[in-house]
């Protein structure tokens, strides 16, 4: 897909999205300007500029409209999100416009649609289409309802016309980017039990948002070892972080019983119900299992002692490495099913900062999924033997590098939006000098398409924004009443494209000195000391 218009609308002053005012706008490209072999490169948009000038909040408003947009199509809601209202949207009124690529159809300029979604304030949002070299056709108006076929409900039209994943990922803690993907988590989790008691089968999760955080960061690396190949897609991993292969994980599994049952259900039932033949298989792959069984729960330990047999049996059950990540995020999703229908429904309701703070963390029982001893072959230092490490001993920075590039080598033909907030905090110089290099290594060695693909990134780092093309760096700012301004670095005049990393810390940065404050402090006294002839001591 590729972002054209972001427009927040008309609201009352109390209902204003962070410090996004009503006609702030973010226009990302005006796609009559730009030739397809310009929409089929690799740019990324950077958004830069002091703390507290918006632009994590646009990264925050396109999420939470994505989040809206998905709960309206969907097929299914939960009971304890009954109360959803498509005219109730935080941001209450914008303007989204965006293109797409046609579902099932090879990429390429003439299969996108251009799709056009306005929602005013107490009203549902509208979806509006036409192809996009269909300069004089007029729009068509797109369902964005749900309804029932054969008796079996069904997604709205307008889902096809959705991105088919969309990312999230910061660095710090940044909740409010992350409340969107953690309603979809619990969505996501509730629509597993009810697909049992419905009888339908399990393919992978229907929401199109995704967190990647510590727990899906290890399915995304696993993911990728069991399936790319290290001769090719997964050379850049090799080279960057002398990562060789993965030689065991285990999985841990507490097959409890669902929680908050249907009342008209006469039955008990395991969380896992859903995929008991999936898990049948994934056991039949493992070199070794052991099932505890306890009280209300079996415990299933798996490890997995990987070799090329290893890599044959996760290939026959699942088509690709993003397949088989799904299969783990379902998983990590059946770690809410501790969760009461009252705290669910607080959290599906929750606008505010605190909603993580809503979730009792659960106890090792409670725990559904998780990884252990995960070790990885892995480089320390050259000339000597590698050694078995395990994924939690490696640095903030190593794994920041895994869960954004990781991701992006998975990603393949989706149809995605990738919503990174200061993705190279942790990264060395080096690493933040090369990681659009790196980004752009990374999807191309997915064989993805970037027509596919849309990137938008926050930085403070002036090695991203001098890799970045100028039509692509959107620096923000705050004017003189406090209000969040944007403007493209072309039209200030700056080619960021190769430009001096100096030169952009103090234009965009504000900062025109390049030591540190306190070194600055020292050496102007010494210079006034010897311009004022007082011997030095």
């Amino acid at each position: 897909m590729k972002l054209i218009r972001f427009t927040i609308g008309k609201m009352a002053a109390d209902k204003q999205f962070r410090s996004l005012y009503p006609g702030f706008e973010v226009v990302f490209r005006l796609p009559q300007e730009e030739s397809p072999e310009a929409l089929d490169a690799f740019n990324p948009f950077c958004l830069a500029g002091l703390n507290g000038t918006g632009k994590s909040n646009v990264l925050e408003a396109l999420a939470a409209i994505f989040f809206h947009l998905e709960c309206c199509v969907a097929r299914f809601r939960p009971q304890s999100f009954k109360t959803f209202d498509p005219a109730q949207c935080h941001p209450c009124a914008f303007t989204l416009e965006y293109l797409i690529q046609r579902s099932g159809e090879r990429p390429a300029v003439e299969n996108f649609d251009r799709v056009l979604i306005t929602k005013e304030e107490g009203c549902p949002p509208r979806m509006q289409v036409k192809p996009f070299t269909g300069d004089a056709m007029d729009y068509e108006e797109i369902s964005l309802k749900p309804y029932e076929e054969n008796g079996f409900p069904k997604a709205a039209p307008g889902k096809a016309y959705l991105p088919d994943i969309v990312i999230g990922y910061s660095s710090g803690e940044n909740e409010i980017l992350s409340i969107p993907f953690l309603k979809s988590r619990l969505i996501n989790y509730d629509k597993y039990r009810q697909d049992y008691f419905s009888k339908y089968r399990y393919e992978r999760p229907e929401n199109s948002l995704i967190y990647i955080d510590e727990g899906m960061s290890q399915a995304v690396l696993l993911s990728c070892l069991l399936f790319e190949e290290q001769g090719s897609t997964l050379q850049f991993l090799i080279r960057e972080l002398k990562l060789l292969d993965i030689v065991s994980f285990r999985m841990n599994i507490n097959v409890q019983l669902m929680a908050n049952l249907p009342a008209t259900s006469p039955e008990t039932a395991p969380v896992t119900a859903h995929i008991a033949s999936l898990l049948e298989e994934i056991k039949k792959s493992a070199t070794c299992w052991f099932e505890d069984p306890r009280k209300e729960m079996t415990v299933l330990t798996l490890d997995f002692l990987v070799n090329k047999e290893t890599r044959t049996a996760f290939r026959k059950l699942f088509r690709n490495s993003f397949d088989c990540f799904r299969f783990f995020q379902m998983l990590y999703e059946l770690n809410a099913c501790f969760l009461d229908e009252t705290m669910k429904r607080e959290v599906y309701q929750s606008k505010g900062i605190y909603t993580q703070g809503k979730l009792p963390q659960p106890d090792p029982q409670q725990d559904v999924f998780h990884f252990l001893d995960f070790l990885i072959l892995k480089e320390v230092r050259a000339g000597e033997p590698p050694k078995e490490l395990l994924l939690k001993e490696f640095s903030d920075g190593e794994h920041q590098f895994l869960h954004t590039m990781g991701m992006c080598l998975m990603l393949k033909e989706e149809r995605t939006l990738l919503l990174l907030d200061e993705p190279e905090t942790h990264f060395n110089p080096g690493w933040r000098s090369r990681f659009i290099q790196i980004l752009d290594e990374s999807i191309d060695a997915g064989g993805g398409n970037n027509l596919q693909k849309e990137i938008v990134l926050t930085s403070h780092s002036p090695f991203i924004l001098s890799d970045c093309r100028p039509e692509k760096v959107l620096i923000f700012e705050k004017d003189g009443q406090g209000k969040a301004t944007v403007a493209k670095a072309w039209q200030k005049g700056w080619n960021t494209y190769g430009m001096s990393v100096n030169l952009l810390t103090a234009r965009v940065f504000k900062q025109e000195k390049t030591i540190g404050e306190y070194a600055q402090v020292k050496v102007e006294k010494y210079r006034n000391l010897l311009k004022s002839g007082v011997p030095l001591e």
